[in-house]
C-alpha cells in the first residue's frame, strides 16, 4: 500500500475519512491477503507529516466500537498557503 493509493481516495476537499475507513477502502476484496490496519495508519501519518493531509476535519463515531475517530482530508483550498 503506497501513499499515492491513499491520496487517490481524496478526490476533492469535501472528502473526509477516518484511518479505518481508508484501510477498509484500500483492502476491499483482498480477503486473507489484506495487510493490517497499522500499515495504513503509518501511510496516513506520513502524509500528515508531509502536509498532504490534514487532521481534525471532524470526527465520527465508529459504529462497531462506539469510539470517536479523527477524520482526515485535504487541506481546504484557502488554507493551502498555510501549509507550504
Amino acid at each position: 500500500m503506497r501513499e499515492r493509493e491513499v491520496m487517490a481516495l481524496f478526490t476533492d476537499f469535501d472528502v473526509v475519512l477516518s484511518r479505518k475507513q481508508i484501510w477498509k477502502l484500500l483492502v476491499k476484496g483482498q480477503g486473507d491477503k489484506a495487510p493490517g490496519e497499522g500499515g495504513t495508519c503509518g501511510r496516513v501519518n506520513a502524509l500528515i507529516g508531509k502536509r498532504k493531509l490534514l487532521v481534525s476535519r471532524g470526527e465520527r463515531i465508529d459504529p462497531s466500537t462506539n469510539k470517536l475517530q479523527e477524520l482526515v482530508g485535504l487541506p481546504v483550498a484557502n488554507q493551502l498557503p498555510l501549509f507550504s
